[in-house]
């Protein structure tokens, strides 16, 4: 690839040099800079030299999304009314997003208090923020009061980035009103399409304010990829997901690819899809690929990030059904708390089923840490328990720091379980513990599990734990206590000297586990955990012959 960086440095000088000597010949200054003056030809020849080397990037990156089978095709744009969303917003004649021109009159309706409540918007096609293809002037500058003053293209993919649709106003006494002020309560249906490399580069102005291409969604998102994205915010407390900030509605068939990372100094909710499910809600059939970073360097808080949701912790009833992550999650806090997870971080009421994870997942921190291929955390603070099911993680997992506390809890499929039922889940990659530890509880399933049963599990990967002196930590669980029931559970000898590193139970049932000396001998693990039927054999070896689920 040419180096127009300094072709268009080394035109500059060449301009300058001319200019000189045309005045020292007695050129005048307004023959050299008016409107078709020299240095304002050579300033046009270098933005153009600039916007090519863009435009050759983006179609190197075409090409390498058409190698890799993730080509998505932007067709030109032909709406003739841009910035007016076609339609009647009924579910026969929706509100129609046609151009990123309508994408920025709808996302400013909704934030000053339009909510399509009862309507339907979709989009006509896929667009991308970095092609002109999307646009109908990609350098138009009439789109001041829209929030974005200057060249719109230009605002849009450098700077700050889009402006979300709807805002969260934290002053609102409650979060029924916040969520209902000014945001989206409408149905928003992709079709099926992709929104590409939606840039958002924010510092957060307010405590606690949510942020994604959706700040906050109040009603249901659906058939909608948003790829390629890069969003990066700083802020004290912020909840972060690519499709919603927050969400108090259902979200389903979407997925998100791309590059995530925010710097928080007190408390961060941060997901692939949604950074805070706030209501009794269903997140469906969504996936991300996006890599995930998360940092806490303050005095406080904690660092929780997921690939799918930042947390559901609250009295509502979330269920995540049929979603995998395999993007790379990392949370690290120098001096506070860290919850992550391949699908959720913190789940108080729910369930989660039929999910898994491939991505890396990473925690580094020097206190409290939950960290699971699945989920970080999960108990219920109301009547009843969880339930996490049909589950299996085949991601590294990996904890950095030195600790000497009871609080880190690390597991294959979860880090901290209590009042949640388990069953049918696995374990396939190993778990590494980095640095001088004691009294931390790792498990090759579980790293912690109190008050509930296991039933139907098996792990083959292995935990290494070199420099860790703690004694709680198991091939399939670190430590259990009160009332647990291990049933039907198998593990491969040398995963851990440990079947349980300690156990508390003075009435629970830890017996019903088997080891395996080779991994030929295990018995068909299909048998171990599909008893819903919801795994089937690996006949395309996509997962390394281990199974996979029915939808996969």
């Amino acid at each position: 690839m040419k180096n127009t960086k300094n072709n268009g440095i080394t035109l500059i000088a060449l301009v300058i040099t001319i200019i000189v000597l045309l005045i020292l010949a007695g050129v005048s200054i307004a023959t050299l800079t008016g409107d078709s003056g020299i240095v304002t030809q050579a300033q046009k020849a270098e933005n153009k030299t600039k916007e090519a080397a863009k435009n050759e990037n983006y179609i190197l990156k075409d090409y390498e999304d058409m190698l890799n089978g993730n080509y998505i095709e932007v067709k030109q744009v032909t709406d003739e009314n841009p910035g007016v969303l076609e339609g009647s917003g009924t579910n026969t004649d929706p509100y129609v997003i046609n151009s990123i021109e309508d994408l920025v009159v709808f996302a400013k309706n909704v934030r000053e208090g339009s909510t399509y409540e009862g309507q339907t918007v979709t989009l006509g096609l896929s667009l991308d923020f970095n092609s002109n293809k999307s646009y109908v002037e990609p350098l138009r500058t009439n789109y001041g009061e829209y929030g974005y003053d200057g060249e719109l293209k230009t605002l849009l993919t450098s700077g700050k980035g889009f402006i979300p649709i709807g805002k969260y106003d934290i002053e609102t006494p409650s979060d029924e009103e916040v969520a209902r002020q000014n945001s989206f309560e409408g149905t928003f249906n992709g079709n099926g399409n992709v929104i590409k490399h939606l840039y958002i580069n924010e510092v957060a102005q307010k405590d606690a304010e949510q942020i994604g291409f959706f700040a906050t969604n109040c009603g249901e998102i659906t058939n909608l990829g948003l790829t390629d994205v890069n969003i990066y915010v700083t802020g004290k407390s912020i909840a972060i997901g690519v499709i919603a900030g927050g969400t108090f509605g259902n979200i389903s068939r979407c997925y998100v690819s791309g590059e995530m990372k925010c710097d928080v100094t007190a408390w961060s909710l941060i997901g692939g899809i949604t950074g805070n499910a706030r209501k009794s809600l269903q997140i469906t059939e969504c996936s991300n690929r996006a890599n995930i970073t998360c940092n806490n360097p303050g005095e406080n808080g904690q660092a929780t990030v997921a690939g799918i949701a930042g947390t559901t912790a609250n009295n509502q009833y979330v269920e995540i059904n049929k979603c995998y992550n395999s993007g790379d999650i990392y949370g690290y806090s120098e001096k506070n708390n860290i919850s992550v997870g391949g699908i959720v971080t913190v789940m108080a009421n729910g369930k989660i089923t039929n999910c898994y994870n491939t991505g890396k997942i990473e925690g580094k921190g020097s206190n409290k840490a939950c960290i699971g291929g699945i989920i970080g955390d999960s108990y219920n603070n109301v009547e009843g328990n969880n339930e996490i099911a049909n589950c299996y993680n085949i991601g590294e997992i990996i904890f950095c720091g030195e600790v000497d506390s009871t609080s880190v809890f690390i597991g294959g499929i979860a880090g901290y379980i209590i009042d949640t039922e388990v069953s049918n889940i696995y374990n396939a990659k190993e778990i590494k513990i980095n640095g001088k530890n004691s009294n931390i509880r790792v498990g090759g399933l579980i790293g912690g599990f109190y008050v509930d049963t296991l039933s139907n599990g098996y792990n083959v990967g292995t935990i290494v734990a070199e420099n860790t002196t703690s004694e709680n930590i198991g091939s399939l669980v670190g430590n259990t206590t009160y009332n647990n029931i291990l049933h039907n559970c198998y593990y491969l000898k040398g995963t851990h000297t440990k079947t349980i590193g300690t156990s508390n139970s003075a009435s629970g049932n830890n017996g019903d586990v088997t080891e395996i000396e080779d991994i030929t001998d295990f018995p068909d693990v299909l048998e171990v955990i599909n008893s819903d039927n919801a795994f089937k054999e690996d006949t395309n070896n996509i997962n390394n012959g281990y199974p996979i689920l029915i939808y996969q």
